[in-house]
């Protein structure tokens, strides 16, 4: 995963008008997609068109499936994090 300056893509995403926030979805949902070597169910592209047609809800409900899987994507990397899942929901 590569690292990123957070707070250069929020500034982005509010300059753009949401625009550069629909690739930063991309680019969290690709990152994880590539890091479970492609087990989770849904591609980044399908992840954001579901999300834009469900008006966002979906959205609500990906962010806490990632919380669940980022700690297995650490434990695989040998880092022991712990299942922040919902606070990742109450964020979204």
């Amino acid at each position: 995963m590569v690292q990123r300056n957070i707070v250069t893509y929020i500034i982005l995403s509010i300059v753009t008008c949401g625009i550069f926030g629909i690739y930063w979805y991309y680019c969290i949902a690709n990152d994880l997609y590539n890091a479970r070597n492609q087990t989770i169910p849904t591609t980044p592209i399908v992840t954001i068109i579901v999300n834009i047609v469900t008006c966002g809800i979906y959205g609500i409900y990906v962010y806490f499936k990632w919380g669940q899987v980022m700690p297995e994507i650490c434990a695989e990397k040998g880092v022991t994090v712990e299942d922040r899942s919902i606070v990742y929901l109450l964020i979204s």
